[in-house]
């Protein structure tokens, strides 16, 4: 079996998750939430970056995340979301630069 050498930190509302996983395991970090924590009303549209749901901040800054793009971004702004700390969780592909991530699901 591979090693968990990759750990993502997850505050929902007052509580926080340490969740642990390897390259490929799951694709994204909402898939690698919902597996784990199963949040109510979180990524409705299956990790299609339509419905926002899934919406994170991203707290620490140390992480280089690439740019939202395509439909990440477009969801992003007809949302009304903007800065660069907040992100779609399906958007965020699970590979060892996110080792260390600490992100907050948003709640409307």
């Amino acid at each position: 079996m591979q090693q968990k050498d990759i750990s993502i930190t997850v505050l929902i509302d007052e509580d926080r998750y340490e969740l642990h996983t390897y390259e490929r395991e799951y694709r994204n970090v909402m898939v690698l939430i919902q597996d784990n924590l199963c949040p109510d009303d979180f990524g409705e549209c299956g990790g299609q970056g339509r419905c926002c749901t899934c919406l994170a901040e991203v707290l620490n800054k140390n992480i280089e995340l690439p740019a939202p793009h395509g439909n990440e971004a477009a969801t992003l702004a007809k949302h009304h979301v903007t800065g660069t700390s907040k992100r779609l969780s399906c958007h965020l592909l699970i590979d060892k630069k996110l080792n260390g991530l600490v992100i907050k699901l948003c709640r409307e």
